[in-house]
């Protein structure tokens, strides 16, 4: 289980994290810049290292007027046998008018007899702008399939 909120805006010439909010396992790792663009990169850690069933995850990340995000993860987020539940990310993304967000987490492992649901809800102001990659692919399976 875990919740992560994230607000970003710009102060001066950068964009910084104006609200942070963690609980459960979903972390954020100390902010980066790669370029002198201002945009921040946050990286999103488990530190339980995978979803299990009847793990929920919330995360919310709103990016204000101007403010440049580029989110990503730590690794690939694995899903194990989930038995007699499901494992489920909920994510809400609000961008402001001229925000602009980059998501572009590692790889989703659903191993074998894994369920897993997920459900994105963005908003955009005409004026942002969202690049957005998801990649999902199965695990290993002990007879090679």
């Amino acid at each position: 289980m875990g919740e992560l909120t994230l607000r970003i805006a710009v102060r001066g010439h950068k964009s910084v994290a104006v609200h942070q909010f963690h609980q459960g396992a979903l972390r954020v790792l100390r902010p980066h810049y790669l370029d002198e663009s201002g945009q921040v990169c946050y990286v999103v850690v488990n530190p339980g290292g995978a979803y299990l069933g009847a793990d929920l995850y919330v995360i919310e990340v709103e990016v204000e007027e101007g403010a440049k995000l580029l989110l990503t993860t730590q690794s690939a987020t694995k899903i194990y046998r989930t038995p007699g539940s499901f494992a489920e990310q909920r994510m809400r993304l609000r961008l402001a008018a001229g925000a602009q967000l980059e998501l572009a987490p590692d790889q989703l492992i659903a191993y074998r007899e894994a369920s897993y649901r997920q459900n994105t809800h963005i908003t955009l102001h005409p004026t942002s702008s969202l690049v957005m990659s998801e990649v999902i692919t199965p695990g290993w399976s002990p007879d090679g399939a």
